[in-house]
């Protein structure tokens, strides 16, 4: 058994690879030493965004979107909102949102990546068809309904006094 310091003896350092005698009941014990740390990273290292390969964008940064893009999403909608108005005839403006969407589309897969908007063209292209289907049939409807009213009129005898 180990004997107790002697409170007049000068505090002498353990040897090398002895561990600490524990503590006395209620005697505070430091907490052991924190880790060596790393030194300090460069905040443009730590923080770069990966390089990305030529004609890519960045991460974080917008992508142009096509300007064909959004005319054919314009055209589609005129198309879709034209049901409504002109007797559901306006409805075949939605051709040029067709054709704007569909050369938009290749516009952008044949930009790498460097073009966006393929959903607005998409838009413009369904919004565009659905225009022009109903309008269709809109324009073959007032069609038989004119010459339907044209054909029962003509076959009216005209009596004068």
């Amino acid at each position: 058994m180990t004997q107790p310091p002697n409170p007049n003896q000068p505090y002498q350092q353990p040897a090398p690879g002895t561990p600490p005698p524990p503590p006395a009941q209620g005697q505070y014990v430091p907490p052991p030493p924190a880790a060596p740390q790393q030194p300090y990273a460069q905040p443009q290292q730590a923080y770069a965004q990966p390089q990305q390969p030529y004609g890519q964008p960045q991460y974080g940064y917008a992508v142009p979107e096509s300007q064909a893009a959004k005319n054919a999403m314009i055209w589609g909608i005129v198309g879709l909102v034209g049901i409504f108005f002109g007797c559901g005839v306006l409805g075949l403006l939605g051709i040029p949102g067709i054709t704007m969407g569909n050369k938009a589309k290749k516009e952008i897969a044949a930009s790498g990546g460097r073009l966006g908007g393929e959903s607005n063209a998409n838009l413009g292209v369904i919004f565009g068809w659905i225009g022009t289907a109903i309008g269709g049939l809109s324009l073959l409807f007032w069609i038989a309904y004119l010459l339907f009213f044209a054909a029962l009129f003509s076959s009216v005898p005209v009596t004068t006094y």
